[in-house]
C-alpha cells in the first residue's frame, strides 16, 4: 500500500499476501486484494470484489459487486468486472469492455473495445472478442 487512501477504513476490506496497491487505486466496501496482485492508476475494487493470484489491474478499471479477477488476468483501460463476473487465467480485458452477470471468462481470451459479456455463460479457449461502436 503506497498511501492511507489506498485502503478504506469503512467495512472489512483487506490487502495482504504481497499485494501492491498504489497511485490512486482504491480498495473499499468489503473488497479483498491478495496474493501478489498489483493495482495501479485509478482502479477501484469494491462491494465484496476479490482480486487475487498475480492479477494486474491498471488505469480506470472498476471491479465490484462480488466480481472476481484471478490467476494472472490483466484488466486495463476503463473495463468493468461487475455483478459476480469472473475473469481468470491468461485473460486480457481492456478498453471499455464490460463483463457482468455471472459470466466467466478464462484461458487465453482477449476482450476489448466496447465488448459486453453478460449473463450466465462461460467463455474459454483461445479467442479475441471485440466490439466497435
Amino acid at each position: 500500500m503506497e498511501k492511507e487512501e489506498n485502503l478504506s477504513h469503512e467495512g472489512n476490506c483487506f490487502i495482504y499476501d504481497d499485494a501492491v496497491v498504489c497511485e490512486d487505486a482504491r480498495v473499499r466496501d468489503d473488497a479483498i486484494v491478495k496474493n501478489r496482485v498489483m493495482l495501479l492508476g485509478k482502479v477501484i475494487v469494491k462491494n465484496e470484489a476479490v482480486i487475487e493470484n498475480d492479477a494486474l489491474l491498471n488505469d480506470r478499471v472498476i471491479v465490484q459487486d462480488k466480481g472476481l479477477v484471478s490467476d494472472k488476468a490483466r484488466i486495463f483501460g476503463c473495463a468493468r468486472i461487475i455483478s459476480k463476473a469472473t475473469v481468470k487465467g491468461n485473460v486480457l480485458v481492456t478498453d471499455k469492455a464490460y463483463i457482468q452477470g455471472n459470466a466467466v471468462v478464462t484461458d487465453d481470451i482477449i476482450i476489448r473495445g466496447y465488448a459486453r459479456i453478460t449473463g450466465n455463460l462461460t467463455i474459454g479457449g483461445c479467442a479475441v472478442i471485440y466490439a466497435h461502436f
